[in-house]
């Protein structure tokens, strides 16, 4: 039996073997179209690789003080006792609502001119040169139209001196963009436009790789608000946990410096409205308690000159004063009732002595 059982499994793992090969023998034949399938991934892969532009996050923390955890705010919250600086009083989620505002973004985006782009044309898609940028794109004066304003321009490096500027779309909905006459400016020159002045200098990037780089970068205006909504999705802005004042802020973009500069500025200005608002506060809080006490100190000289003027009307002086004296006078006058009566009792003494004295002498006689 135990041979017969021990040839059986050899047999079914025979069989086994035979099943495997064959299904391999299958997928064999067709190794051709594996082969171009692995060759396609990879190649599609590299292209991923190589043209898809890539997004970089930067993070950073930052303390909310919170009147439930301390802080000046808890020190400030005492005026609520008094109905003064109740707005004071802030909380984390107040704050996290403050750092994903509209407002803040906006400002962000205005203090680092981010409304103005470079970039170099590329085979399949341009590249953001915040970093390594040979020019600078300032615009002075601006209009009202600026904020709301899409245009590239194509800034063309003539020499070391000079530069060609074209707008893409030569005509736009207010004219020609460029109001000059001329296509060729020098750096730092003054150049009109529809929405303000333009100013494109050489930075110090420029003289390390001169044109041998960059033949060309488009200056891309922004529209304000797509701009601001584009950074306020890709912001982050999350408390650690429920029970700590810390928040996590991240945001990312394909260029990892202007995440961090965007984070810092962002931070920085947050901070200054912050200091602006308490001393805000603050200084009316001060203002505030300052016109109570001269009022208070009013209606009490109103007080005492009432006082005074019934004092004057009446004839009188200080109660205090005229109670301690009637107290001592009172005393005084008593002390006098006494001695007076001592002396009565002794003349009526000496009155009823004299009365007997001629009684007593007389019998002294006899």
């Amino acid at each position: 039996m135990q041979k017969q059982g021990f040839y059986n499994d050899v047999i079914d793992d025979e069989i086994e073997d035979v099943n495997l090969r064959e299904q391999l023998d299958k997928y064999l034949i067709h190794w051709r179209w594996f082969l171009v399938s692995v060759v396609i991934g990879l190649f599609l892969a590299f292209i991923y690789l190589r043209y898809t532009t890539p997004s970089y996050e930067a993070t950073t923390s930052i303390l909310v003080k919170d009147e439930k955890k301390g802080g000046m705010l808890s020190e400030l919250s005492a005026f609520a006792d008094l109905g003064l600086g109740g707005s004071m009083i802030n909380n984390v989620d107040n704050e996290v609502e403050i750092l994903k505002s509209r407002t803040l973004v906006e400002n962000t985006i205005k203090k680092l001119n981010l409304d103005v782009s470079l970039y170099v044309e590329g085979k399949v898609v341009d590249r953001d040169v915040y970093v390594d940028t040979p020019i600078s794109a300032h615009f002075t004066n601006k209009t009202i139209l600026f904020d709301k304003t899409e245009v590239v321009l194509n800034c063309k490096f003539l020499n070391s001196t000079t530069f060609s500027l074209e707008n893409e779309e030569e005509e736009t909905e207010k004219g020609n963009f460029i109001l000059s006459t001329k296509n060729e400016f020098k750096f730092g020159e003054k150049i009109p436009t529809a929405v303000g002045v333009l100013v494109v200098q050489k930075t110090a990037f420029y003289a390390k790789n001169h044109t041998g780089r960059f033949e060309s970068i488009h200056i891309v205006i922004n529209p304000l608000d797509e701009l601001t909504e584009s950074f306020k999705k890709k912001l982050k802005v999350e408390p650690i946990s429920k029970t700590s004042s810390v928040v996590n802020v991240s945001i990312s973009d394909p260029v990892a410096k202007k995440a961090e500069d965007f984070l810092d500025n962002m931070i920085q200005i947050y901070n200054e409205n912050a200091t602006e608002d308490k001393n805000y506060i603050s200084e009316n809080t001060s203002k505030f308690i300052a016109s109570r006490l001269a009022l208070i100190a009013q209606e009490l000289d109103g007080v005492e000159q009432d006082v005074e003027t019934f004092k004057k009307r009446n004839k009188l002086t200080d109660i205090e004063s005229e109670a301690k004296l009637f107290i001592e006078g009172s005393t005084e006058y008593d002390k006098k009732g006494v001695e007076t009566e001592i002396q009565l009792n002794v003349v009526s003494s000496l009155l009823d002595f004299m009365k007997k004295a001629p009684i007593q002498i007389y019998c002294l006689l006899t």
